[in-house]
C-alpha cells in the first residue's frame, strides 16, 4: 500500500490548489501514471472529497493548527481506519508511518502517530457526529439549509442526504444477445428486465469483452427506466433533445427492436461527435448537432413527433455519489439561470409534438427550481396546450405524475414528468 501514500497525496493537494473537478485530476493522473492498481488511489481519492467535512472536523478534534500537508495525510490516514472495510487498523497505521518516517523523517512521522494513536484510543468520538447529519454526512451548510427548506418529502431528503457521502452503485443493460455462460455469470445481479448492478463479485473487469463487443452497456438505473417509461413503439418518431452521450437513444432504440425512427439532438460539438460514433450500429438513429431551443427543420421540413424525450440541462447535483465534488460547489449554481433554459427547451420541443403526443421531462437533480417550479411555469405558459400525463414505472414501483427516483432506486438521483399535448 505505502505505493500510493504519495500518489494519493499529490492527487488531493491537486484538487485542493485547482479546486478543478476530481475526475479530471484523476484522469490525467491515471493517464501520465502507470500503476497495477487504480481502485485504490480511486477509493481514497473520491472517498476522502466524499467525506471531506466529516474528515476535516474529526482533524481539528484532535490537531489545533495544522499544515496544509499534514491535513491531507492524516485525511488518508483516518480515512483509512474509518471506511476502508478490509484495513486490519494495526498494519495500516505502522505501513504508513513506516512512509512517513522514510519520506519526512522521525519527528514527522511520530507527529502523525501520535494523533491517529489518540484517535483510535478516543474512537466514541464517532457516535458524536452521527448525531449531526451535516457534518457526518459532509454536507456543504449552504446546501444542507437549502434541502431543509426546499425538499418536504421527508423520504426523499434523507435519501439525498444519504447520497452525499454514498459510494455509488454501477448498472449495466444487456438488450443484445448475450452468451449463455455469461447469462450463468451475471443472474445473481439481476435487478429488473434486462438491467443488471455491478458489485464486489462482478466488476467491469469481468465484462471487459462484453463491454468491447457491445452485447452490454453501462447506464444507471435510473436513466435506464427513463426510456422504459417514454414505452417506445416501433411506428413511433421520437426526438431526444439534448441527447449525448446517446444512452437513452440507443436503448429507446432497443426496446423497439431499433424499428423506432429517433432523431437525437445535441448542441455541443465534442459531445455530438462522440455521440454520433456510437450510434454506428443503429441505423434507425439520425444524430443532428442543434440547440434544443432551435426550430427542428430537415430538408425545409418542420419536423412532427410523436414522443419527445428532454433531459434537460441542470445542476446534476443527483448524481453526486459520483461526483462528490459538486456538492462543495453548490453556492455557486444559479438555479433560476437552469429554469429559464429548461422552460426554453419545453416550450420548442412542444411545438414539435404531435396533437396526443408524449413529452418526457426528465433531470438529474432535485432542487425546487429546476424540478417543480420547471414543470409549473411550463405548464401555466400553455395552460390550453398540455397537461400533466400519469404514468407508472414499468416495475410498478411508481404511479404518478412526478417521480423521484431516490424514493424508488439506488442509482442517480433523477426527476421525471410526463406531458401530453392537447
Amino acid at each position: 500500500m505505502n505505493l500510493y501514500y504519495e500518489d494519493i497525496f499529490n492527487i488531493l493537494k491537486e484538487y485542493n490548489q485547482k479546486q478543478s473537478f476530481l475526475k479530471n485530476i484523476l484522469d490525467i493522473y491515471i493517464k501520465n501514471n502507470k500503476r497495477d492498481d487504480y481502485s485504490t488511489i480511486t477509493d481514497y481519492t473520491y472517498g476522502i472529497v466524499r467525506n471531506d467535512i466529516f474528515l476535516n472536523f474529526l482533524i481539528k478534534k484532535f490537531v489545533k493548527k495544522i499544515k496544509s500537508k499534514d491535513k491531507i495525510y492524516l485525511k488518508i490516514l483516518f480515512y483509512g481506519i474509518i471506511f476502508r472495510k478490509n484495513t486490519k487498523n494495526e498494519i495500516f497505521v505502522n505501513d504508513f508511518i513506516r512512509f512517513a518516517k522514510k519520506k519526512y523523517g522521525t519527528k514527522q512521522s511520530g507527529f502523525y502517530n501520535g494523533v491517529i494513536r489518540n484517535f483510535l484510543r478516543n474512537k466514541d468520538i464517532l457516535n458524536e457526529v452521527k448525531t449531526n447529519k451535516q457534518i457526518y454526512n459532509s454536507i456543504p451548510l449552504e446546501l444542507f439549509n437549502y434541502i431543509n427548506k426546499n425538499i418536504k418529502d421527508k423520504k426523499l431528503k434523507n435519501k439525498i442526504f444519504d447520497k452525499m457521502v454514498e459510494v455509488p452503485n454501477f448498472y449495466f443493460n444487456t438488450r443484445k444477445i448475450i452468451k449463455d455462460e455469461l447469462k450463468d455469470k451475471i443472474k445473481d445481479n439481476h435487478i429488473w428486465n434486462n438491467i443488471y448492478r455491478f458489485d464486489e463479485k462482478l466488476r467491469l473487469s469481468d465484462l471487459k469483452e462484453e463491454l468491447l463487443n457491445g452485447n452490454i452497456s453501462i447506464q444507471d438505473i435510473s436513466s435506464q427506466m427513463i426510456s422504459y417509461i417514454l414505452e417506445a413503439k416501433e411506428s413511433d418518431y421520437i426526438a431526444d433533445f439534448c441527447a449525448a452521450p446517446g444512452g437513452k437513444s440507443r436503448l429507446l432504440s432497443e426496446i423497439s427492436n431499433n424499428n423506432t425512427k429517433i432523431l437525437s439532438i445535441e448542441l455541443d460539438k465534442y459531445r455530438y461527435e462522440k455521440m454520433k460514433s456510437s450510434f454506428e450500429n443503429y441505423k434507425n438513429i439520425t444524430p443532428l448537432l442543434l440547440d434544443a431551443t432551435s426550430p427542428i427543420v430537415i430538408n425545409t421540413e418542420k419536423q412532427l413527433f410523436d414522443k419527445i424525450l428532454v433531459d434537460a440541462p441542470c445542476s446534476a447535483l443527483g448524481t453526486i455519489s459520483k461526483s462528490p465534488d459538486k456538492k462543495y460547489r453548490f453556492k455557486d449554481i444559479k438555479l433560476n439561470e437552469y429554469t429559464d433554459i429548461q422552460v426554453k427547451i419545453l416550450n420548442n420541443a412542444l411545438k414539435h409534438l404531435k396533437p396526443g403526443g408524449i413529452l418526457l421531462f426528465t433531470l438529474c437533480t432535485f432542487t425546487k427550481e429546476e424540478c417543480i417550479d420547471t414543470v409549473n411555469i411550463f405548464l401555466e405558459e400553455n395552460k390550453n396546450t398540455v397537461e400533466l400525463f400519469d404514468f407508472e414505472t414499468p416495475d410498478n414501483k411508481f404511479k404518478g405524475n412526478k417521480l423521484h427516483t431516490a424514493n424508488y432506486y439506488d442509482g442517480d438521483l433523477f426527476f421525471i414528468t410526463k406531458f401530453r399535448k392537447l
